[in-house]
């Protein structure tokens, strides 16, 4: 490009100068001045015609040979720049994919932490109380099909284009090594937790089901009572205690249902339950065990808090698996979140 203007330069510097020649040389052959600036043998005026035609001639031969060195270089320069134009366009192309890439792995990073957050306010529930049902919910984020649709072979491209390194190819798999992996998990957890969330569902469903067995035993019970002792029943400490049990139930249900919230099995089995079974060990050690379906009433009691605690320890079994994927890939200091901005300021970095 230098020379090219250098050339172009030079040209019109001579053109310049051989016209101001010419016009000097026509003025002076017109006046037929006898001092001239230049010494030229002329023999008679058709002598003087044809030197000046031939100086004329050489003359314009000359720039026409520089006009034609000037067109040849002039297209070859315009090619070279419209070659270089190209080059720019798809280099600016490539760093536009590679922005985008950028822009899409730490849209997708955020969506993973705000996953993390999601998980972590899900695990406070769940510990706090197990024996609900608690909704997990998933981020809606396409920023990893994006990544793909872009087309592998394009990054591919753009990565060997404008990386400093050889370390392209191992930038290249990495980057969907691990959005491949982080897709999988994601799918996997959703997975998981709606599997978790049913099987829950059921167990406790089940377990609902038990306890309007034990109200209903409780009921005979005191039906059993009144059989036996007409009219002083409701002083029998069993009848008492059962009594007492049955109203503190149907109190809970009635609160849970002006809240609108779940009945927590977990919250009825430290209060009710064991505030019943405690009395009702008591009665049994001042007065011996009950013939009248007590005895039932707490073997179905213990059948209760034994299926409860197997779900609870389901619970937190789940929970620690939660927590791991957390503390491995989740959380901002996590190994695979830090192994996805190091990727994406690789990347960065092809763009400066």
């Amino acid at each position: 490009m230098k020379r090219f203007i250098l050339y172009r330069n030079f040209i019109i510097v001579v053109s310049i100068i051989i016209i101001i020649f010419i016009l000097i040389i026509t003025f002076q052959l017109i006046n037929n001045e006898s001092q001239r600036l230049y010494e030229i043998d002329f023999n008679g005026k058709q002598a003087e015609i044809s030197a000046y035609a031939s100086l004329i001639g050489s003359l314009l031969s000359f720039l026409s040979i520089a006009f034609v060195i000037y067109t040849i270089i002039y297209q070859k320069n315009e090619s070279v720049i419209v070659e270089k134009t190209k080059v720019t366009d798809e280099k600016n192309d490539l760093k536009k994919r590679l922005h985008l890439v950028v822009n899409h792995i730490e849209s997708f990073i955020n969506s993973l932490k705000e996953m993390n957050n999601q998980i972590t306010i899900y695990i406070e529930k769940e510990k706090k109380a197990p024996s609900q049902i608690h909704t997990l919910y998933f981020n809606v984020n396409k920023n990893f099909s994006r990544i793909i649709s872009n087309d592998p072979q394009n990054i591919y491209n753009a990565l060997k284009a404008l990386s400093s390194n050889q370390d392209f190819e191992i930038l290249f798999s990495e980057l969907f090594k691990n959005l491949d992996f982080y897709n999988d998990l994601l799918i996997e957890l959703k997975k998981n937790n709606k599997s978790y969330k049913r099987q829950k569902f059921k167990k406790l469903e089940n377990l609902g089901e038990e306890i309007l067995d034990l109200y209903n035993m409780k009921a005979n019970l005191i039906t059993n009572y009144k059989r036996a002792f007409p009219g002083i029943h409701h002083i029998k400490p069993w009848v008492e205690k059962v009594n007492k049990s049955i109203e503190k139930y149907y109190k809970y249900l009635d609160e849970c249902a002006k809240k609108n919230e779940q009945n927590d099995i977990d919250y009825l089995n430290d209060t009710v339950f064991t505030e019943f079974i405690e009395g009702a060990n008591f009665t049994i050690k001042v007065i011996g065990p009950d013939e009248y379906g007590g005895m039932e009433i707490m073997q179905k009691l213990s059948q209760i808090r034994k299926h409860l605690y197997f779900i609870k320890s389901n619970v937190f079994v789940y929970l620690e698996d939660l927590e791991h994927y957390q503390n491995e890939y989740l959380k901002d200091d996590s190994n695979g979140i830090t192994e996805l901005k190091s990727i994406s300021s690789k990347i960065a970095n092809c763009l400066s």
